[in-house]
């Protein structure tokens, strides 16, 4: 589990040889047969593998999560995936559903690094152009995401990536798990798992509303996306790196620094615009729809008054030509990616 993290969909080392020997030479998928090929990622709520379509040889994630796991989300997760399908920023599911009695299974495109992954490739500091651009493109997919009525509820930089190859240009959403439908006025918990009292999602991301244990909206996505995008910018937020080594008290210290942290010394160096989006997020009511459009307008006049074209020249595309150093992910390079069996 990450440092400031509440529950994930699957961030960090498991540490279950058993249930990964298990899966050698698994073959999974009724209508799309899939190899599954190597581990490359795993978490409390499961394990992530890279994967092989019997028919194409295409490569793909395969994500697994045993039947008897204290709360189930893989089987949800597909649905949330199948429902979205198509728009943009959601990767292609090829097939979810249940293997034997023991696995839920999903398999689903693959796709390149994370916007963690990149921001430490590009030494912990994007440029305010690259941000602009990437906020051009959340706001996209954030307002798909409301407007098929769900809410993701878990935004960080590790659960957006980017595609590959052809799609590298293209911004991905991932990790479902937590994400919850919603109606104007009603919000439906998860089918699988008891209402949460306490923080769900991860610590350093999360709104003021989400640590305080109120009803989530459409306004904490949006809250959560505006300090990822301080991070970017300035490396660090100031509740980051809390040395309590208690979970809970870590919580309730970056809950309490989180609500008594001005927005003028958060966005302090940065532009205003900055500081109007956080403050329109803060005083949303739950169920609010946000106003994309604006909030879009918002940051495409901040790119013209600066003179920054939204040309996908992305920091670390730039630091790749200028380098020739290549970005791993998923503990997995392009050169094992292309030779797996």
């Amino acid at each position: 589990m990450a440092e400031d993290s509440g529950p994930s969909s699957g961030q960090g080392d498991p540490g279950n040889d058993e249930m990964t020997t298990e899966k050698d030479q698994l073959i999974v998928g009724r209508s799309v047969k899939t190899k599954v090929l190597k581990k490359i990622n795993g978490g409390s709520f499961g394990e992530i593998f890279l994967g092989k379509l019997m028919s194409t040889g295409q490569k793909v994630v395969v994500k697994l999560e045993r039947q008897n796991c204290k709360c189930p989300q893989l089987l949800f997760e597909g649905s949330v995936y199948r429902h979205l399908e198509g728009g943009p920023g959601i990767p292609e599911t090829y097939w979810f559903g249940m293997h034997d009695p023991l696995y839920s299974v999903l398999v689903m495109e693959l796709l390149g690094p994370s916007l963690q992954e990149l921001f430490i490739y590009c030494q912990r500091k994007f440029s305010l152009k690259t941000v602009l651009m990437l906020i051009d493109e959340m706001i996209t997919i954030m307002e798909f995401f409301h407007r098929k009525s769900y809410l993701h509820r878990d935004i960080k930089p590790d659960n957006f990536m980017i595609g590959r190859n052809e799609k590298s240009d293209r911004l991905y959403i991932i990790d479902y798990g937590l994400s919850k439908k919603f109606t104007r006025h009603k919000f439906i918990p998860h089918p699988h798992c008891p209402l949460a009292h306490g923080l769900v999602g991860t610590a350093r991301y999360a709104s003021i509303h989400a640590h305080l244990g109120r009803d989530d909206g459409p306004r904490d996505d949006m809250e959560s996306m505006g300090y990822m995008w301080v991070y970017f910018l300035k490396g660090k937020l100031p509740w980051q790196g809390i040395p309590i080594g208690n979970k809970r008290e870590k919580f309730h210290k970056i809950k309490e620094m989180k609500i008594e942290t001005p927005l003028e010394t958060l966005c302090e160096n940065l532009p205003g615009e900055f500081m109007t989006y956080l403050t329109y997020c803060r005083h949303m009511r739950v169920d609010d729809i946000p106003n994309y459009v604006h909030i879009k307008d918002l940051f495409v006049s901040l790119a013209t008054k600066e003179g920054i074209a939204y040309d996908k020249r992305y920091d670390w595309v730039i630091r790749q030509e200028e380098s020739g150093e290549k970005v791993k992910y998923f503990k997995v390079d392009e050169e094992h990616l292309s030779s797996s069996a």
